[in-house]
């Protein structure tokens, strides 16, 4: 298999898995078997510099998903320091990860937790001319939450 066959096979896998039905741990078990699957084959294709995007991408569609899912506030935290131990290709991914985790703890009643990291991703995003309104109201939102 050579580099763009399996780009092109890693990224209709992961399309996959952020619309299956399935629960969420089982969910979450094929999204570790897609990592390590696509790390291999990407090993041996020679293009092993190209591992710490596949782990990027699968740790922020984890999040993602559990965020659809529904998930206990443990796994959340979990979920979003992976994807804080792997960093981020850009300050507006570390953006979205960080708003998923807003959401996350929002709807488990725990907005305080999320509260510096969604400032501090907001402060580095801030240096694009984006229009970060809707996760400034989510900062809102948090701070509001937390008394």
């Amino acid at each position: 298999m050579n580099i763009d066959e399996i780009e092109e096979e890693f990224g209709s896998r992961l399309n996959a898995l952020l619309l299956d039905m399935r629960n969420l741990e089982e969910i979450l078990l094929e999204y570790e078997r897609l990592e390590a699957e696509t790390i291999a084959r990407l090993h041996e294709a020679g293009a092993a510099d190209l591992i710490i995007h596949v782990q990027r991408e699968v740790a922020a569609c984890r999040l993602a998903t559990a965020k659809r899912k529904g998930v206990d506030i443990r796994t959340a935290v979990e979920l979003f320091d992976r994807t804080k131990d792997l960093g981020y290709q850009s300050s507006e991914k570390r953006l979205v990860a960080a708003a998923i985790f807003a959401r996350i703890c929002l709807q488990n009643g725990l907005g305080s937790l999320a509260v510096q990291d969604l400032e501090s991703a907001l402060d580095e995003a801030a240096t694009s001319n984006a229009d970060y309104s809707p996760m400034r109201k989510l900062l809102d939102e948090l701070r509001a939450s937390s008394g």
